[in-house]
């Protein structure tokens, strides 16, 4: 274990900087590591399967920039190609933000496919904003596969 994986560990606990199933897994990869996410769960759960409880921790803990994947390997119960997980050593930071278009926004905008096989846009209200209509176009494009 490196010495620095050790100090972050010691300063993640003593500061309370993850909530606590978030520090329940770190804490199982930080003294079990590398690991994976399905071992994490036997450790944590004695044997029992906790599923996304501490699965989807993997995801926000690597987000957070304090876990990593290290490789891939053959899991040992499935078979299976699975991801061994580390500690970084690093603090928690800020997570990544991923630009995404919220799909629920556009609840009102459904394509109409033409007798001509073009298709055009119905909406429940009128879109004044460009911008808007060019998401809205994306969108649409995105769904019926028209890239």
């Amino acid at each position: 274990m490196r010495k620095t994986s050790v100090e972050t560990y010691r300063q993640i606990m003593s500061e309370g900087l993850l909530s606590k199933m978030r520090f329940k897994v770190y804490e199982t990869i930080f003294k079990y590591g590398p690991i994976t996410a399905r071992q994490c769960n036997e450790f944590i759960s004695g044997g029992k399967h906790l599923g996304g409880s501490v699965t989807s921790r993997f995801s926000e803990l690597e987000a957070l920039g304090v876990i990593e994947p290290i490789r891939v390997i053959k899991c040992p119960t499935t078979a299976r190609p699975v991801t061994l997980w580390d500690v970084t050593g690093k603090l928690p930071g800020e997570p990544k933000k991923r630009s995404k278009i919220n799909y629920g926004d556009f609840f009102w905008i459904y394509p109409v496919i033409n007798v001509d096989g073009t298709y055009s846009i119905r909406t429940q209200e009128p879109i004044a904003n460009k911008n808007m209509w060019m998401k809205v176009r994306e969108v649409i494009e995105k769904r019926i596969n028209l890239k």
